[in-house]
């Protein structure tokens, strides 16, 4: 008994240290409680690595009775269902987008599903992928580092779907429940994010110039998620130099990780 209470012990302090950082990964559970986890996959070759990665992840929430949709930026002949639209999501925020994004009172149409759909300049893979956060307990992404940061696709996955009104609402001067980041939240139903993702650098080389997308994840992103969401962070450095047995391996990480997410 005293040594279950240790492993509690043990367990929430490192939540709460992952909550002041991502480079402390989280707890995890023998017995994770079931949740809808939208699974974002960033890769233009169908059969790379980064693929295979994705497929552990699958695998491991799946075996954990996860309810699990994935959705891929790249749509390369899969599952029309994992497409968002007919294709290849689009990243570029158009000019219409941009002009309407803070426009009157846009971010309170935005809030209803109805109001969203609505707008003209709403297309619908954005609807769609709007719909998916919103339904939503969880979020992995899976992606190469590309130059120390998300590829393009995923970038722009942010730029046009994360809205005013959908990912966060710019607060008036009486409020006071923003985040560090001067947001308030609109996410609070994602709990958990996780990250899987490959580096062609040395973990030194990648804390030397930057970890750009893991910064922004952990101290841009999850803030407009819950107050308690957790991240966990699974990388594979220098991947242009491993061997095969270091790939198996992290893929055997990988889906033991998300097993117990």
């Amino acid at each position: 008994r005293t040594f279950l209470l240790e492993l509690n012990m043990i367990s929430f302090l490192q939540d709460k240290l992952n909550r002041v950082t991502s480079y402390i990964n989280p707890s995890q559970s023998n017995n994770p409680t079931k949740r809808n986890v939208l699974v974002i996959h960033c890769h233009p070759i169908r059969d790379s690595y980064s693929s295979a990665l994705l497929d552990a992840v699958k695998c491991g929430l799946e075996e954990s009775g996860q309810i699990v949709r994935v959705k891929r930026l790249y749509f390369n002949g899969s599952n029309k269902n994992e497409a968002y639209g007919n294709g290849n999501f689009p990243p570029l925020l158009t000019d219409k987008e941009r002009f309407e994004y803070h426009r009157d009172n846009n971010s309170t149409i935005r809030e209803s599903e109805a109001g969203l759909q609505s707008m003209p300049v709403t297309s619908p893979e954005i609807a769609e992928a709007v719909k998916d956060l919103r339904w939503a307990n969880a979020i992995v992404f899976v992606y190469p580092t590309w130059w120390f940061n998300f590829p393009a696709a995923l970038k722009g996955y942010f730029d046009r779907v994360m809205l005013p009104g959908v990912a966060f609402k710019l607060p008036a001067q009486s409020d006071t429940n923003t985040t560090k980041t001067g947001l308030i939240p609109g996410l609070p139903n994602i709990l958990k994010i996780g990250v899987v993702t490959t580096y062609g650098a040395s973990k030194a080389i990648v804390f030397y110039a930057g970890d750009g997308a893991r910064g922004f994840l952990d101290r841009g992103f999850r803030p407009v998620l819950h107050p308690s969401c957790t991240m966990l962070h699974l990388g594979l450095y220098d991947m242009d130099s491993t061997t095969q047995e270091q790939r198996q391996e992290f893929l055997k990480k990988v889906n033991h990780a998300f097993k117990h997410f």
